[in-house]
């Protein structure tokens, strides 16, 4: 992996979304926390704050199962807009910056379809991406696909 907090990308947007970077975290390894980054989702045209996405920098069990590379919230008020996917395309460049060529994304075992339909979204837009489920620990409520480029 290239060395983590690469200098600001600026803003990332398509014709509908932008994200801005919001803050970072050079994370604490000895508890185990990876290096992260977050960033706002902002709706153009009006500059509403729709939600945020997080690229985490790091490889492990906890971030392929459960945390993921990619975590994102989006505002009941944006949903079903699909911001999700589109910030997610839009931080793809930044994380192959970092030499990543997949990535995990968390997700709720309700939103998976979701996530899949996301990915062939994704694979139709000239990037190659793949979704597959991951196992979860009993109990846990969450689970992780994994978008590879290719």
């Amino acid at each position: 992996m290239a060395s983590f907090l690469l200098p600001d990308p600026g803003p990332l947007s398509d014709d509908e979304i932008e994200l801005r970077l919001a803050e970072t975290d050079p994370g604490n390894p000895t508890a185990g926390v990876v290096p992260w980054y977050r960033f706002h989702i902002i709706q153009l045209g009006t500059g509403r704050y729709a939600g945020h996405l997080s690229l985490r920098i790091g490889d492990s069990e906890h971030i392929q199962r459960y945390a993921g590379h990619i975590g994102y919230r989006v505002h009941p008020a944006f949903r079903g807009q699909g911001y999700a996917g589109r910030a997610c395309r839009l931080i793809a460049d930044f994380a192959r910056a970092h030499g990543y060529a997949t990535l995990w994304i968390t997700c709720s075992p309700a939103t998976f379809p979701r996530c899949a339909r996301w990915n062939v979204s994704v694979r139709s837009s000239s990037k190659r991406w793949t979704c597959r489920r991951t196992p979860t620990c009993t109990g846990a409520a969450s689970g992780a696909s994994a978008a590879t480029a290719g």
